[in-house]
């Protein structure tokens, strides 16, 4: 009895022990791991469908945006304000996106979608792109992105850069995105361009204003003069402002129409009958209104919109300068 007493004690540690034994050499994994793994494919499907949705709609934004229309206005509305609302539910993983060289059809289509982003992040992550020279599509998407955001801190320097590239779709977002950072720029009251960048921009935009095959980058390279506001472009957008293509002529006048210079007032009167009616030719006669105005005169509100009425009116109620 007394033996089997003394002996019980040590089965019951030899007992403990073998259970503990047991849990620790069949370790089980923790439950939270399948949970992670799962968590993770399903964000990256998510993902997937966030991007072919994005793809989908910014192309339909960009198509409707060249649409004139009350209609055309507001499927733009839609297809943007959508963007804008997956951009932001995904605007962490679209910037991982962008910087992840393994994938480059996503890549693409994450930089463009950056461009309905409200991460400041976004932008550094689009103008790095913007070093990148082997995929031209991939510049693209990342100017366009940049001209969408129109912010004030996207450089000009990387987008210069870009000018002198031979892909024209390059060549137009990126002087697309130099037109909105200049402009975000003079609106807080900043230099549109420091003096080195502007030297070495306007020789490079001036050639774009004459590109024979593509009258988006002529007239986004008018659109970049204006911003720049120099008055030595004013002969250069003249030249340009005869321009067949009424998308030219419309950025060419309104380009005159920010700079000012009371020089470019019969160039605009004289193309006001060969302009097509509605945006092109308003724009042409507002630019002559704001360049008036500024030489202190004002053109009558009803003054007809056509070349006989403004000769008319620029003979009997202004001076020598102006005419």
């Amino acid at each position: 009895m007394q033996q089997t007493t003394a002996v019980l004690p040590a089965l019951v540690t030899a007992l403990a022990l073998l259970v503990t034994g047991c849990v620790t050499e069949t370790p089980v994994e923790p439950v939270s791991v399948d949970t992670e793994k799962r968590a993770e494919v399903s964000g990256e499907i998510e993902l997937g469908r966030a991007l072919q949705d994005l793809d989908r709609r910014i192309d339909k934004y960009v198509f409707w945006r060249s649409q004139p229309g009350e209609d055309a206005a507001r499927e733009r509305y839609v297809e943007r304000s959508a963007a804008v609302s997956i951009v932001r539910l995904h605007q962490d993983a679209l910037i991982r996106t962008a910087a992840d060289r393994s994938e480059p059809a996503r890549r693409r289509i994450a930089a463009k979608a950056l461009g309905f982003a409200t991460d400041p992040s976004a932008v550094r992550t689009l103008v790095d792109l913007l070093g990148e020279r082997g995929d031209p599509r991939l510049l693209t998407n990342a100017a366009f992105a940049l001209a969408e955001l129109r912010s004030p801190s996207v450089p000009g320097r990387p987008l210069i850069d870009l000018l002198g590239l031979p892909d024209a779709d390059v060549r137009n977002n990126a002087l697309l995105a130099l037109f909105h950072s200049m402009e975000a720029r003079r609106s807080t009251g900043g230099e549109p361009l420091p003096p080195i960048e502007r030297a070495e921009a306007v020789p490079l935009i001036e050639a774009a204003l004459f590109d024979p095959d593509d009258h988006f980058v002529r007239g986004h390279a008018a659109a970049c003069l204006g911003a720049l506001g120099d008055p030595r472009s004013v002969d250069a957008l003249i030249n340009v402002l005869p321009d067949p293509n009424p998308f030219v002529r419309t950025r060419a006048a309104l380009a005159l129409g920010k700079i000012g210079d009371v020089k470019a007032v019969p160039a605009l009167v004289a193309v006001i009958d060969e302009t097509p009616r509605g945006t092109p030719r308003s724009a042409v006669t507002t630019a002559l209104r704001v360049i008036l105005e500024r030489a202190g005169r004002q053109a009558p509100p009803g003054l007809e919109a056509s070349e006989r009425a403004w000769n008319a009116f620029l003979r009997q109620r202004l001076g020598p300068d102006v005419r």
